[in-house]
This record gives C-alpha cells, structure tokens and sequence, in this order.
C-alpha cells in the first residue's frame, strides 16, 4: 500500500480531495493507496441527491458552510475541523470485497488505541452502536474509490440543525435525529485531532510506502479541482418533471423524476442516497422517447436489470416507483 503524505498542505477544501482522487486514478497505479483529508466546514452531498431535500439552505449560509457533491452516491454529510475524512483506492472491484480489504485496517488501528469499532449497516464504522464513519463506493477509471468521514470532535449539535434527511429514512432507522444516532471518538480516545491523524497515516499498514506529492502533482490536482467547484456540478442537477415518486427501500431512498412532452418520456433521473454501480444514464437511455404509459414502461422494465446499476435494487422495485 501507498500512503500519501498531505500535511504539508494543511486544510484544503473537499473539491481538492476529489480531485486528488480522479487524478491518482488517472496514473493507474498498481498498489492501493490511502490518504486523509485535513478539511473545514463543509456539506457534501452524494451525486444523485436534490440538494434542498437534503440540506437546510438557510442554516448552511448563516453557519458559513460551503457545499459540494461529491461522485459517489450514499447520504449528505456535514463536516467541520472537528473531523476528517479518508480515502481508500484498490483495483478490486467487488463492494464486500473493497470493504474487507479497506475497512478492518481502520477498525485495526482504531482497536489498538483501545476503541473497538465494527463495521455496521451497509456503509457504516460504529462504537457502542454508533456512527462515528460513514462510507460511500465509486468506480473510476478501473479502480474502486472508497472514502469516509470520521467524526471525533464535530459540533453535532449543528449537524442535526443543518441536514434535513427524509422522515421516512430516519423512521426506518428508529431514531428521532440524525445527531441521536452519531458519536464523537473524541472522550475515548488521548490524542488530539492531528495526532490522532498522524497516528492513522503511520499505522494504517505495516508495509505501507509513505510518500508526499510534487508540486507538478499538486497543480494538476488544482486544475481538475476546478470540476468540482463549478456550480453546475454542485447545483445544476434538478431536472424539470412531471411524474414524481419517492420511495423507501432496503437499498436505500429512491427518487424517480420523470419529463414527460406530448405523451413521451424525454428525460429520466434518479435521486437519493442509494448507491450505485455504473452510470445511471446509460439505464436511462433505454426509457427516452417511450410512451408514457404503464404498460410500455414495464416491459422496458423487465428487458433490463436495475441491479447492475443500483446496489441491492430489482426491477419490482422500479416498478413500485413507477406506480405499481
């Protein structure tokens, strides 16, 4: 494993971290990788979200939280510099394999400063039931990019004021707040926040090959970061519909918006914080130009498998969506 040294960098924002991502990938190295990332205040949506079901807009501006999307699906995440978040890149490309391979060396270093962590739900690092990380999954390029949050002195207090996650995915839950179902590692453990990092960067493996980017390294990575400020990548993703559903599933929430013009589908998206296996557009083709009608939809429905995009999801459940 390579691990990749940063703190010469201090605090960046989350868009620099993507972009670190995208561009490691690009280099298609061989050993997997990890890294952390030293951030501020931040919201960071999964990709396909509608960032007003998400997000309290008004709580975001008056605490000064800056916003972005991210590329990999899951929930939002409010962070502050009483967190950081990781990343993990590996070439396997099954998600429970991704998973044994990236998570028990967190959960190893984790229980050698005495806190004994386990990996929970379908995304999740727990201690004493729970969350203090939470996980998404993208593939790019050909590798696996898993990253994640870890809360160890973050102010839940304006968490739970700032992100507004559907009712029905906190009932499913059985908890009354997102802030009630968190926990702080910070009171369990001796170290400082930056101490605590350096500790994770020089025992997340034994064999790990620590190294720090060169400046060429870090300009490039400034220019891709440019994508992930944009405003379109951010806000420019809610579509114009005339069919809307919302649904709650084992999977995960699904959205469905679906444009309909003189009786045809003309455009179709998928929102929530579901997460997913390969670009949705591609699913989606296959619906455009359809007649807007429940027995053309089903058959286009049961031609292809939804499983292969969405993680966990059927084609019953599309139907469900679509009104069955």
């Amino acid at each position: 494993m390579i691990t990749i040294d940063l703190r010469d960098l201090k605090v960046q924002e989350i868009s620099f971290y993507l972009a670190l991502e995208k561009y490691l990938v690009s280099k298609k190295i061989d050993d997997d990788i990890f890294f952390l990332w030293d951030i501020g205040k931040s919201i960071i949506i999964g990709k396909n979200q509608v960032l007003k079901n998400e997000v309290n807009l008004d709580k975001a501006s008056q605490f000064g939280v800056k916003i972005y999307r991210r590329p990999s699906g899951g929930g939002a995440i409010f962070a502050d510099s009483g967190c950081f978040m990781y990343t993990f890149i590996t070439k396997e490309a099954k998600k429970e394999e991704v998973y044994a391979k990236t998570l028990p060396k967190m959960v190893s270093v984790l229980e050698k400063l005495g806190v004994k962590a386990t990996f929970s739900g379908r995304n999740d690092l727990v201690f004493m039931d729970k969350k203090f990380s939470g996980c998404a999954i993208y593939y790019q390029g050909g590798a696996s990019i898993i990253h994640g949050t870890f809360l160890y002195d973050t102010n839940l207090e304006k968490l739970g004021e700032i992100l507004t996650p559907s009712t029905s995915k906190l009932s499913s839950k059985g908890i009354k707040s997102v802030s009630s179902r968190v926990v702080n590692l910070k009171p369990y453990l001796n170290l400082e926040k930056n101490e605590l990092m350096d500790y994770l960067l020089d025992n997340i493996d034994p064999s790990s090959n620590m190294i720090k980017l060169q400046k060429s390294d870090i300009d490039k990575v400034f220019k891709i970061k440019e994508e992930y400020d944009s405003y379109d990548f951010i806000y420019n993703r809610d579509p114009k519909y005339t069919y809307i559903n919302k649904e709650r599933f084992d999977f995960g929430e699904l959205e469905v918006r679906i444009l309909v013009v003189r009786g045809k589908i003309s455009d179709i998206s998928y929102f929530g914080d579901f997460f997913f296996l390969k670009n949705l557009d591609e699913y989606f083709e296959k619906f455009i130009g359809l007649e807007f009608k429940k027995e053309v939809i089903w058959d286009k429905i049961d031609s292809a498998n939804i499983g292969e995009y969405i993680l966990d999801c059927t084609n019953l459940d599309i139907k469900k969506i679509m009104g069955e």
